[in-house]
């Protein structure tokens, strides 16, 4: 929003190529990097969930 973006579109609530996630481990004394690519975010899922599950007394199937 502070984009002045509206949610939805084929690219709302995915991360830039820039920002993606370093994995970086050792296995077997070899050092392995590896960059990681977000899941796609949607925080209008989350809070649907949460009003079902306040005013509509559901309860969370996809924990």
């Amino acid at each position: 929003m502070q984009l002045h973006k509206v949610p939805g579109g084929n690219d709302w609530g995915l991360e830039p190529e820039q920002q993606q996630g370093l994995l970086h481990i050792v296995r077997n004394e070899e050092v392995i990097k590896e960059y990681i690519t977000s899941e796609r975010g949607n925080y209008g899922d989350y809070y649907d969930g949460i009003y079902k599950a306040i005013r509509l007394k559901e309860t969370a199937r996809n924990c």
